[in-house]
């Protein structure tokens, strides 16, 4: 609802409404004006994990954090941000940590600014962030468009990143990723229907090379459907390509190669166990550990939960450019829904004879997968839909 009143007298310096905090409204940046000049700059105010906005405040939020990975071990910290109860037009995030193994400040920082477009329904996202750790550092400026509908909701976005990868004080590796992807989904309560389609430019720039590029192309085609409450039986294809021009970036069969560094993995470095077991689910998709280098790739993905209890059954499938195959099937524990889950393969290629021989090959081929992307501010889509 909306009411308009009229201001008697033209006596005043500012109008105020909702002065002393007294109703529900969360958001009240909006409150204050002055009547002429230049707007007051506002006072800056720390408070703890969050609260309430105040119209004449600036608000910092700050609160202890805890991150790890193998190379820097367990590295304490602090996060200040601006962003909480309600979003803001104009966010960020700051989150320095010591590493106790290197000894340095890691950390992360983030900056991202919304606009709604002309229609109410379409919004805007421009994200800039950075990370620095012992085995990796990042950059990047991504930007998202979000259009909302009664049938189907689009988001086209646009990924421009800096990654390299190191050992200690050597630099391995130095990679530029130019990412554009077109996405239609629609999620009900009976459905979730997405496709999307993936342009990916790598360019190279290795110490000991000179740069090369590749140029990627890919399709996700996702389809769930609802049984019973909280139950889903889901259909995924993936099929990926690429034209090279020097260099190849190859698909992973076990999960997605995370060239751009978008997951969140416990030791990229391949320095511990938790390097060969830790997966995720993108490109082929594939459970168990699956050897072997594909510079295209077509994959089917089945999962089905089972009524009752926090498991879930799968099987995967998948073929590449060398007429090579791929499967596996078994059964997965949701330990933490749509975060965390452990994966347990009962038959695949991974196995010598299809199947484990025994309880120790069978153990050494539990992987499990941690849903969390790297990006310290969260875009539209993934704050509302994904």
């Amino acid at each position: 609802n909306e009411t308009t009143f009229t201001i008697p007298t033209t006596d005043f310096y500012a109008v105020q409404i909702n002065k002393n905090n007294h109703n529900l409204d969360l958001g009240v940046n909006n409150d204050y004006i002055k009547k002429e000049g230049l707007q007051k700059l506002k006072s800056l105010k720390f408070q703890f994990l969050t609260s309430k906005d105040y119209a004449k405040k600036c608000e910092t939020y700050y609160m202890p954090i805890v991150g790890y990975n193998y190379a820097d071990g367990f590295m304490p910290g602090l996060a200040f941000y601006n962003s909480a109860l309600v979003s803001k037009k104009l966010e960020y995030i700051i989150a320095p940590m010591f590493s106790f193994r290197a000894n340095e400040i890691r950390g992360l920082a983030g900056i991202n600014y919304k606009w709604n477009g002309n229609k109410s329904l379409v919004r805007n996202n421009l994200v800039f962030y950075g990370m620095n750790y012992s085995n990796w550092e990042k950059l990047s400026l991504d930007y998202t468009h979000f259009n909302a509908s009664n049938s189907f909701n689009k988001i086209i976005s646009l990924q421009n990143t800096y990654a390299a990868s190191r050992f200690g004080a050597t630099l391995l590796g130095q990679t530029l990723i130019n990412k554009a992807s077109y996405k239609v989904f629609k999620n009900d309560a009976l459905h979730k229907i997405s496709a999307e389609v993936n342009a990916e430019l790598f360019t190279s720039m290795n110490p000991s090379s000179i740069a090369s590029n590749a140029l990627r192309y890919s399709t996700d085609l996702k389809y769930a459907r609802k049984y019973m409450y909280k139950k889903w039986v889901g259909l995924r294809m993936f099929a990926g390509s690429q034209l090279e021009m020097g260099t190849t970036f190859d698909y992973g069969l076990s999960g997605k190669n995370d060239y751009a560094l978008e997951y969140y993995a416990l030791d990229r470095g391949g320095l511990s166990s938790f390097a060969g077991v830790q997966t995720n689910e993108g490109d082929a998709g594939m459970k168990q550990l699956m050897l072997g280098a594909a510079t295209s790739v077509l994959a089917l993905n089945f999962t089905g939960d089972i009524p009752k209890v926090p498991l879930q059954l799968f099987a995967d499938w998948a073929t590449t450019n060398g007429g090579n195959s791929y499967y596996d099937a078994g059964i997965s524990i949701k330990v933490v829904e749509d975060l965390f889950a452990i994966h347990f393969p009962i038959v695949g290629s991974g196995y010598m004879n299809g199947s484990p021989s025994d309880f120790r090959d069978f153990r050494n081929n539990m992987r499990f997968t941690l849903k969390w992307k790297i990006q310290p501010i969260e875009n539209i889509p993934r704050k509302l839909f994904l």
